[in-house]
């Protein structure tokens, strides 16, 4: 196969469109969040679900009720860790699952967090809290929140936003 690019620079990556689809299924349940392991697209939804697709097979291997209505899920050091906003008056739940679904901890934030959450590469949640405008960083070693406080509500003009992702590098042109 010859992997030449438009301006005839040979063994370029093949890259796709900006905002092209790659490719698509249904899956069983309207999705609150996304986590990606490495093998799996994991999913949670508002009314006590986490599931995960093979996207090569394109169908769900993992469908498992869980507790307090789940809103943010990320994949950090073989875990899954998702984060309720409708659990505890007090604090939204943060729990930790391993790949089989089974709940190995939870953690109570004390605090009200409701979307978007994402890990970084030294051991850090990063969660979104929508009532103050700032993300929040967690520390997963010493399960405590650090002093970092990151004000996106500023930085994007008071937009509302659904989820975060932390990108560790862009190489030129990604």
């Amino acid at each position: 196969m010859d992997n030449e690019d438009d301006s005839g620079n040979q063994n370029q990556p093949h890259r796709d469109d900006p905002g092209e689809t790659l490719g698509e299924f249904q899956v069983p349940y309207s999705t609150t969040g996304l986590a990606w392991d490495g093998e799996m697209m994991w999913g949670i939804c508002a009314n006590d679900r986490l599931w995960a697709c093979d996207l090569q097979l394109e169908r769900v291997i993992f469908d498992i009720w869980i507790d307090d209505r789940p809103n943010a899920i990320t994949f950090h050091d073989g875990n899954l860790w998702v984060i309720s906003s409708f659990g505890n008056v007090v604090g939204s739940p943060l729990d930790r699952y391993n790949l089989q679904g089974e709940l190995l901890e939870r953690i109570d934030l004390r605090s009200q967090f409701d979307l978007g959450m994402t890990s970084d590469d030294n051991g850090n949640l990063l969660i979104q809290n929508q009532n103050d405008g700032l993300i929040w960083v967690y520390s997963t070693e010493t399960r405590e929140f650090t002093d970092i406080r990151v004000d996106y509500a500023n930085a994007i003009g008071g937009a509302e936003i659904a989820s975060i992702e932390w990108v560790s590098e862009h190489t030129d042109g990604q």
